[in-house]
């Protein structure tokens, strides 16, 4: 396991020379190369980027063995960059047995209940959890796309094409999705809490009419349906736009 950072907690430091696959040539038993990665709470969300990207060398998948873990939300955003954008097998935070490296800021009290950062990281879990089949299979590629604020805390409105389809993410409070469109009828989308705007041709009458929303998760390749969305969604057939807000966690498919 590799720290790229030297002081642990501190300013991202580029390796010297080329980009060699050296622990790759020379130990090809491994079967990945996982990051210690610490960043301040307040970091870009490009200095997740930058450091996951310093380890994505020839066939290597970097995976997170160490990360924050505390009441910050430094965490929770780099959970959808790992595992969004760059497909990590593993995402563990401090450590890999234990979660509790700052001083008073325990996952679990001793009576059991969960606390400090650990409902925000439960919701994040709950998102990823509910769709990583699909997260797993386009990740990295143009069919997914994850959304979130630069700065944590900062409200945000990005749009980004995925897949050839224009896809609109707002949300503030640390909101963030992940956004698949894995064939020219569907969407997936997850996340919270934010709104979810999605643009489509089908989107328009009366072809809006064959369209079908549905909460759920993947059960292997399988789509369970849980039903409904846990809130209220809006076609607008003249802009050909879905709007989908993700209040809650949740996994949400939109398909004809």
């Amino acid at each position: 396991m590799l720290n790229p950072s030297a002081d642990g907690f501190g300013t991202l430091k580029e390796p010297k020379g080329p980009r060699q696959p050296a622990y790759l040539e020379n130990c090809p038993a491994l079967s990945f190369v996982g990051l210690n990665l610490y960043l301040p709470p307040e970091s870009p969300v490009s200095d997740f980027r930058a450091a996951l990207a310093r380890y994505r060398v020839s066939r290597n998948i970097p995976s997170i063995t160490e990360t924050n873990s505390d009441r910050g939300p430094a965490a929770l955003r780099l959970a959808f960059i790992a595992v969004g954008e760059f497909g990590a097998p593993i995402f563990a935070l401090w450590a890999l047995s234990d979660s509790y490296p700052i001083s008073f800021q325990p996952y679990v009290l001793p009576d059991g209940n969960l606390a400090n950062g650990a409902p925000a990281l439960r919701d994040t879990y709950t998102s990823l959890r509910a769709a990583l089949p699909q997260i797993a299979y386009h990740a990295g590629t143009e069919n997914l796309k994850v959304f979130m604020s630069r700065l944590p805390g900062e409200k945000f409105s990005e749009t980004k094409e995925v897949g050839g389809a224009k896809a609109v993410v707002s949300g503030e409070d640390n909101g963030q999705a992940i956004v698949i469109h894995p064939a020219p009828n569907e969407f997936i989308h997850m996340g919270h809490p934010c709104d979810v705007t999605l643009t489509d041709d089908t989107f328009r009458w009366p072809s809006v009419r064959k369209v079908r929303v549905e909460r759920g998760r993947y059960v292997g390749r399988e789509w369970k349906n849980e039903g409904n969305p846990a809130s209220f969604y809006a076609f607008h057939t003249e802009a050909r736009s879905l709007d989908v807000p993700l209040m809650v966690p949740q996994v949400v498919r939109v398909y004809w």
